[in-house]
């Protein structure tokens, strides 16, 4: 795990964009749009591992514990809506 003063937040990354304008506006297009797509194969990094690496790896002591078939179908839609 990484030290807080190690993390860059990606508000701070998001925010810094457009001081670095590339100059043409399509490159700055192309740089945002992939920034889009990075976040969202973030986002279905975590339920598609649950999801390959199988639902019994979760901690037994979780705050809540879905039925496995109902967490099977959470993970596959949230891994399928965010790829």
């Amino acid at each position: 795990m990484q030290k807080p003063e190690q993390r860059t937040p990606s508000c701070v990354v998001t925010f810094m964009q457009p001081s670095y304008f590339p100059g043409s506006t399509s490159a700055y297009n192309a740089i945002v749009s992939a920034s889009v797509v990075a976040l969202g194969v973030t986002y279905a990094i975590p339920p598609a591992i649950n999801c390959l690496r199988g639902r019994k790896m979760l901690p037994a002591s979780r705050p809540f514990i879905l039925p496995s078939a109902l967490g099977w179908v959470c993970n596959l839609v949230c891994a399928g809506i965010h790829s």
